[in-house]
């Protein structure tokens, strides 16, 4: 090839290179190769080159071998970089306090040298490890110009990072020990690197990409731990001494232990180390599996609201509620309004525990359970309350919000239906998620169904939350993933890899997940949702920017309501009707409710010329699908008590199963809140068989039934 130069060294200098010889040693090696002298420490040069003994031996016999052989750059001394021709002295100091090199170019510029003398010498290996559970190696590539560096810890010293011409690219919570820098000149990103290094002592990681192109970030140094769960707690805690490594937050009633090495290695790559310390994990058969401790950022970035005032408090407003017009939910809560033994898991930014239409919602012993799976949260903070981010609380009024009297205004899909609201950080741990997924299949009963709802994404696959989602198909749970949000002026392309809801279609296995997209109020795709032909299952109503008519209504922190859009509010629509459906006929599988949904939702193509098949199976439709699945099962609604038979009996008790609104609030500790959920459980379900299975509603306890005991009664 014209204008390429190759660069090549005696195989005696290059042995002495790579094994870090001595000029007295290659004059040894001469002698003991014609059998003059046995002065050769193999044990030594081994150890100095880190090969192993049979392999220095055969090197030393036959040094042509090694014209091959190439070094990784964090693993070589002065000594050896003495070795090349080519380097100035006055780079050598250089190249050592630029380590740990994450690419050739990074080392080219630190050595002023081209990359085909580079590559004659050195080698930057692969980054990879395994998935255990999937038998694949999970690949692996620094992306350019960003790392993860240190906090400045004092304000009033100068950044280095920033005289460096690095500028912070994500807002980083306080709980973690790093900040993600990138150069703010992308030309000389490369040109810094070795300097920003040099500053912080090598203390600088690299941000990754795998091979779907989503960057990665590791926590530095840390490692997740998966044990199978037959595994003793002494023995767990024996591994991960073995590994070299100390428990940070040890979860263990699911298995899963954050771990941190305990040593820095010498060629400083601490990414290395870890990925090395992952696959030497996976070899023992106690571990389900490990993988890097990985963090997110902003994973509920798309949350926009328009906050409702006073002055709009009118919950009539005209097309407030287009959403529900859009999938005929009047018609469907004329069939079943949901049970409560359906439990909606929204796993989310929490909630706001004391908004008047999410208070009814939850199920009774909410607060017994541990519900908060925050980063740096101590472990006596069970609730999941959020005063702050709204994101949970606007999902959770669309699944299952309840409308009582005067006081509320947003009744969700199924809002005789539970809600366990499990928080989660949306800018930390994935870890912490996938153990918040395992530990809410805990809190189902046997008798009960469930739904999870997941409106967020992760940066790339995840095993730990890929393998706690089958972990709930296994268990009989449905799964509803948000498609994804394209942020303004970003540019659209069909089957955008957003995860979790991408395990839909790139793992045929999780046929329990559902993936949601987003549509107006028209049934034209939202202009922000993903699509395409294999990554979306279903469509339901997003909104787009704007108030009623245009946008969705939904409950808010403090106590008050908001309108917002978003493929996150698109896919509550969806878990709502599975847990309607669930409710109707319990004995059926994810698969077939999904199924039925799919089967029965209105096609959108004809308004969507440019996305034909690319928005799902269509909107979903919820009178549709449970009229289906009346037809196809035979189940008939309950038919209304008779009026003409007495309300009350000769001790004059109310009949709870004759029993209407006003009469109901009449007595005490019944609220009209309370009243709503009689009536409702009992369209739905049937008349009750005694007062005791006002427990079977949720929104009564032991004492309060036991107080009603004398004014209501279940027998004319």
């Amino acid at each position: 090839m014209t204008g390429t130069k190759t660069f090549s060294l005696l195989p005696q200098q290059k042995l002495r290179f790579i094994l870090d010889l001595s000029v007295t040693e290659i004059e040894a090696i001469v002698q003991w190769r014609q059998m003059l002298s046995t002065a050769i420490n193999l044990e030594d040069i081994s150890r100095r080159a880190q090969l192993d003994p049979e392999t220095v031996e055969q090197l030393l016999l036959n040094s042509s071998n090694v014209e091959k052989m190439r070094l990784n750059p964090n693993r070589v001394n002065r000594n050896q970089l003495e070795q090349i021709p080519q380097l100035k002295p006055d780079r050598i100091d250089i190249v050592l306090q630029g380590k740990p090199y994450y690419s050739m170019t990074e080392l080219a510029v630190a050595t002023a040298l081209p990359l085909t003398v580079l590559d004659y010498f050195f080698v930057i290996p692969p980054l990879s490890f395994p998935d255990k559970p999937a038998n694949k190696e999970v690949i692996l590539e620094p992306v350019t110009g960003y790392y993860l560096i240190p906090r400045q810890p004092d304000f009033e010293r100068l950044d280095p990072a920033a005289q460096l011409g690095y500028v912070e690219s994500l807002a980083i919570p306080e709980t973690l020990e790093f900040r993600i820098v990138e150069n703010s000149d992308f030309e000389s990103g490369s040109q810094a690197a070795h300097l920003l290094k040099a500053a912080f002592a090598g203390n600088v990681h690299p941000v990754l990409r795998d091979v779907q192109g989503s960057k990665l970030y590791l926590v530095p140094g840390s490692i997740d731990l998966w044990f199978h769960l037959n595994t003793s707690s002494p023995r767990r805690e024996e591994i991960i001494q073995e590994l070299g490594l100390e428990i940070v937050d040890p979860r263990p009633r699911m298995g899963y232990y954050r771990a941190q090495l305990t040593h820095k290695p010498e060629d400083f790559d601490v990414t290395r180390e870890v990925l090395r310390v992952i696959s030497k994990a996976n070899q023992f058969q106690e571990v389900a599996f490990a993988e890097p401790d990985r963090v997110g950022f902003d994973d509920f970035q798309f949350d926009p609201s328009f906050p409702i005032t006073e002055a709009e408090g009118d919950f009539e407003a005209v097309d407030r509620f287009w959403n529900y017009e859009l999938i005929e939910l009047e018609a469907a809560h004329a069939i079943t309004t949901g049970s409560p033994l359906v439990t909606l898991i929204v796993i989310d930014s929490g909630i706001d525990t004391n908004h008047s239409d999410l208070v009814p919602a939850l199920r009774s012993d909410w607060q017994s359970l541990d519900l908060n799976f925050e980063r740096g949260i101590p472990a006596t903070v069970l609730s999941p309350h959020a005063s702050y981010i709204a994101h949970g609380t606007k999902v959770s009024g669309l699944v299952a919000g309840r409308r009582n009297a005067t006081i509320s205004q947003v009744r969700g899909v199924a809002p005789n239906c539970s809600i366990l609201p499990i928080k989660i950080s949306g800018s930390q741990g994935y870890g912490l998620r996938a153990e918040a997924i395992l530990e809410s299949l805990t809190y189902l009963q046997p008798n009960e169904r469930g739904v999870i709802n997941l409106s967020w994404r992760i940066d790339g696959e995840h095993i730990g939350i890929r393998q706690a989602l089958i972990a709930a198909q296994n268990q009989g749970v449905a799964i509803v993933c948000s498609a994804g949000n394209y942020t303004l002026g970003m540019p659209q392309k069909p089957d955008e890899i957003h995860y979790p809801s991408a395990y839909s279609y790139l793992y045929p296995q999780l046929t329990a997940l559902c993936s949601v997209a987003a549509v107006g109020a028209g049934d034209r795709k939202a202009n922000y949702s993903y699509y395409g032909e294999q990554s979306v299952t279903l469509s339901a109503p997003g909104g787009e920017q704007g108030r009623a008519g245009t946008a969705i209504y939904t409950t808010s922190t403090s106590n008050s309501y908001t309108y917002t859009w978003g493929t996150s509010f698109a896919a509550p629509h969806v878990a709502g009707l599975i847990a309607l459906v669930f409710s109707l006929k319990p004995e059926l599988t994810p698969q077939q409710a999904i199924a039925i949904i799919k089967e029965t939702a209105d096609s959108v193509d004809r308004v969507n010329p440019l996305y034909v098949g690319m928005l799902g199976a269509g909107r979903i439709n919820a009178r549709a699908a449970l009229e289906k699945l009346q037809d196809d099962f035979g189940i008939q609604p309950p038919a209304p008590p008779s009026p003409s038979i007495s309300h009350y009996d000769d001790r004059g008790r109310l009949n709870i199963n004759l029993a209407t609104f006003d009469e109901l609030v009449k007595l005490p500790l019944i609220e009209a809140w309370r009243a709503n959920q009689i009536l409702d459980y009992r369209e739905t379900h049937g008349l009750f068989t005694t007062i005791w299975s006002l427990l079977l509603i949720g929104v009564f306890d032991p004492w309060t039934i036991r107080s009603l005991e004398p004014y209501i009664t279940v027998l004319s």
